[in-house]
């Protein structure tokens, strides 16, 4: 049986007071993402990010892109690089999975016990629980259902539909086309470094919450658990 079937069936047996540990779980979730930030950007390890360490990142993603070393980021090496950070996506997607599952058997026997499944906190319990009571009632998570809903009806037409599927890869297609376009500022159809490096501003007006052009940890971490969920691809 698949690892997400097993924690779903599980958790509908779980009692409340286990399921309440999981009150720190977004907040480890998003301070996990802000760490890897951190390590990734913060060169010197300083504690801080700065426009120029970023710059220094997108240099080596450009390198990276730039196969024939021509300069240009051409239309398929745009491509390419589309295409390989699918897979690294999915690569870390298969890593996190199998990070639940080693965490889980906490014996490290390869199986995963009720004991063991039962006392790991859940992280369904601050996503549904807005009132933060240390439960989940029937309105929460009627309300969470309604929210998912409305992120899945793309079109706001009051169904679920495959038009709205569709109106959705529209989107994120248009979006990633229009991010392409603008970085592509003479319009030739190819990236330089210089359009590609203008794009460091990005992260700085993501995160620089203060303004004061350097980016913290802390910055980045409330960054990400205000983040608006996104509708899954999949229904």
């Amino acid at each position: 049986m698949k690892l997400r079937t097993i924690l779903t069936y599980g958790l509908l047996a779980m009692a409340i007071p286990v399921i309440s540990l999981a009150s720190d779980r977004p907040n480890e979730r998003s301070a996990n993402k802000a760490t890897k930030i951190m390590q990734k950007l913060d060169a010197n390890n300083d504690g801080k990010i700065t426009i120029g360490e970023v710059a220094i990142l997108r240099a080596k993603r450009f390198d990276d892109a730039d196969r024939n070393s021509d300069g240009f980021i051409s239309h398929r090496e745009k491509k390419l690089l589309r295409f390989t950070r699918k897979h690294d996506r999915r690569e870390r997607k298969a890593a996190r999975r199998l990070d639940r599952q080693t965490k889980l058997d906490s014996n490290g026997d390869g199986d995963v016990s009720l004991l063991e499944f039962t006392s790991q906190a859940s992280p369904l319990l601050t996503r549904l629980d807005s009132n933060k009571d240390g439960s989940i009632s029937s309105s929460e998570i009627l309300e969470a259902r309604k929210q998912r809903f409305a992120r899945l009806d793309v079109n706001n037409d009051g169904v679920l539909s495959r038009a709205d599927k569709k109106d959705a890869k529209i989107k994120r297609r248009s979006k990633a086309k229009t991010r392409r376009a603008n970085m592509d500022a003479d319009k030739d159809g190819r990236i330089s470094r210089a359009e590609f490096l203008a794009r460091k501003e990005w992260f700085m007006n993501k995160f620089d919450s203060n303004s004061d052009n350097l980016v913290t940890y802390e910055e980045i971490k409330i960054a990400i658990a205000n983040k608006k969920p996104r509708a899954n691809k999949r229904r």
